[in-house]
């Protein structure tokens, strides 16, 4: 075995640019590790305004899933560090009374940061929002903005898909979902994956210590937070049939959400309907575009689609690493585990746990079931699962149709700067016999 593999893997460290060598590197690492030490004490580990992040890593793919599931004895509460306050502001204030930190603290926090029953009455108020029935609406609004994006550079011959289509595409469409407008999804979707894109790994080694409230990586969202919130303002004198008008209108207890749970709530909503999407988009047509006979079958049969996009979330997730915190003591495999104490869940290792899924690091188009952890499990499973599959479904379906023979420019496919959690492309550079756009 490779002895950087090795050292990788005794000396663990997800932001260390090693991990990143190649695609497989940290698929590696993680396989190594479940094999031999599969609940791993670390210490010093890298987290957002975490100075020492000691704690456990878990690469079986049962500990997690039993982590997920156990609310008594871990916590969502204070992963973004312990300056964090867990108090949401419920006291009515105006746009121009906002205080701005606080506002950065609520970033990504509701539900995503709360346990039950705080979570669960969050959680069921959301899940309306994006139910399955309303999902099956935005199947022709997802065909429509994907063919739209090709028409754009199909008479060219070549594109990079992550800047022309992998991107702009779930922007636009979560811009639309939500009621913000499209032409401003730059605005609105751009920041925080160009922040990771840009920095990285480097970024969370910079941002340790601190308060959560005072990093870029809380206030560069800050904006669009606001913005959103003008908006909801709009909404109240004109309500619309669209989900900053449902926010507005929604009540908890009675009353109506707060400017800071309704500026949480947005914010959750609007990174999670891009990233995901994002992320596998680009690892499917990097798969694609080094595997033509995968992809004369799915031209061949398209019903096969849906197959292989699952096992492209299980092979590559976007989100490689969940975390929680000891609430109460415990023990994983014999390990003590101390209330304090951080786990790190690895969705890449426990997706390729072979006692889950057989033949684990060989892509199969056919493989059902497909239990990955990529949304997650338990109460925390991710509410947008539904159109992120929509999403994942049709553009390669659109992109399968109108550019079949594309091949990929090698030296321009770029992995992302290595962020220790994530896993995607910056630049997918590809060529193709032109077309002619379809859209009027």
């Amino acid at each position: 075995m490779d002895q950087q593999i090795i050292e990788l893997a005794e000396r663990f460290d997800p932001s260390r640019p090693e991990m990143t060598h190649d695609p497989d590197r940290p698929f590696q690492v993680y396989d190594l590790m479940r094999t031999t030490c599969p609940v791993k004490r670390v210490d010093g580990q890298p987290r957002v305004n975490i100075a020492d992040g000691a704690g456990w890593v878990l690469t079986r793919y049962r500990d997690i899933v039993d982590v997920f599931r156990d609310n008594d004895h871990f916590t969502s509460l204070g992963i973004f560090g312990p300056s964090e306050e867990h108090h949401i502001p419920l006291e009515h204030v105006t746009l121009d009374q906002v205080d701005l930190r606080t506002m950065a603290r609520m970033a990504q926090k509701i539900p995503m940061l709360l346990d039950p029953p705080e979570f669960l009455t969050y959680r069921r108020a959301m899940n309306p929002l994006l139910a399955p029935t309303k999902v099956g609406e935005r199947e022709r609004d997802t065909r429509q903005i994907t063919n739209r994006l090709i028409d754009d550079f199909i008479e060219t011959g070549q594109c990079d898909f992550h800047a022309q289509l992998d991107k702009p595409m779930p922007g636009i469409l979560t811009c639309r979902l939500l009621g913000l407008p499209e032409e401003r999804w730059r605005f609105f979707a751009d920041p925080l994956d160009e922040f990771v894109h840009r920095e990285g790994g480097a970024a969370i080694q910079s941002e340790m210590g601190g308060s959560y409230e005072d990093s870029p990586l809380a206030r560069l969202q800050v904006p669009g937070m606001m913005a959103m919130l003008e908006i909801a303002e709009e909404r109240r004198r004109e309500p619309r049939a669209d989900i900053v008008t449902n926010l507005v209108q929604l009540r908890i207890d009675g009353r109506p959400l707060s400017v800071y749970e309704l500026g949480a709530m947005l914010s959750i909503l609007l990174s999670g309907g891009t990233e995901t999407t994002t992320s596998a988009l680009g690892s499917a047509f990097v798969y694609l575009g080094r595997h033509p006979e995968v992809r004369a079958a799915l031209i061949e049969d398209p019903g096969l689609v849906p197959l292989f996009a699952e096992e492209v979330l299980r092979m590559w997730p976007p989100l490689m690493t969940f975390f929680r915190i000891v609430k109460e003591a415990t023990a994983i495999d014999g390990h003590e585990l101390v209330p304090g104490e951080f786990m790190y869940l690895s969705l890449a290792a426990g997706n390729r746990d072979p006692e889950e899924f057989p033949d684990p690091n060989t892509f199969r188009t056919d493989r059902t079931p497909n239990r990955h952890l990529t949304f997650t499990v338990g109460v925390h499973r991710c509410l947008g699962s539904g159109l992120a599959r929509t999403e994942l479904r049709i553009a390669i379906e659109e992109v399968l149709r109108r550019l079949p023979d594309y091949e990929l420019r090698e030296d321009e496919v770029e992995l992302l700067p290595h962020f220790p959690a994530m896993f995607g492309y910056r630049r997918i550079g590809a060529s193709f016999t032109p077309g002619r756009r379809e859209m009027s």
